[in-house]
């Protein structure tokens, strides 16, 4: 508005905005398993693990994945590991495996490859959590 209420011209142009959404299509896994799956990681002190899980975590939500996937430190493994579906151990601490395996036979065990753990490819993670929950299924 100009001074004394009068309208200016600019105050009277309609201005006519279009926005385009566009979808990025979500890549579907046909071996994932339809129901909740929890996911638990071990390592040390279990902080290395965290930012591997964390990217395991929002790979599983970008594919529309129910999976709870968290990282602790190696004295947790006796109260944690027992909630868990698949228990997957940090490179650093690999020489726990086969003792894990004892202390759960009816769960899937294995290490993390050293590759994926230290690009932090979370997809890769996923699908190696995948991979193990299926063989036990």
């Amino acid at each position: 508005m100009g001074l004394f209420g009068r309208k200016k011209k600019e105050d009277t142009a309609e201005t006519k905005v279009e926005a385009t959404v566009t979808k990025t299509p979500v890549e579907v896994n046909e071996d994932a398993p339809t129901g909740h799956v929890i996911v638990r990681l071990f390592c040390s002190a279990g902080m290395s693990t965290s930012l591997f899980a964390q990217k395991m975590q929002n790979e599983a939500e970008a594919q529309g994945l129910d999976f709870d996937v968290k990282a602790y430190g190696l004295s947790d493994i006796d109260n944690i590991g027992k909630e868990a579906d698949v228990i997957m151990i940090g490179p650093q601490a690999r020489y726990v495996v086969s003792d894990v395996k004892t202390k759960y036979p009816e769960k899937p065990v294995e290490d993390i490859p050293m590759q994926p753990y230290g690009m932090m490819d979370g997809k890769a993670g996923l699908a190696q959590a995948i991979k193990l929950y299926n063989s036990k299924n």
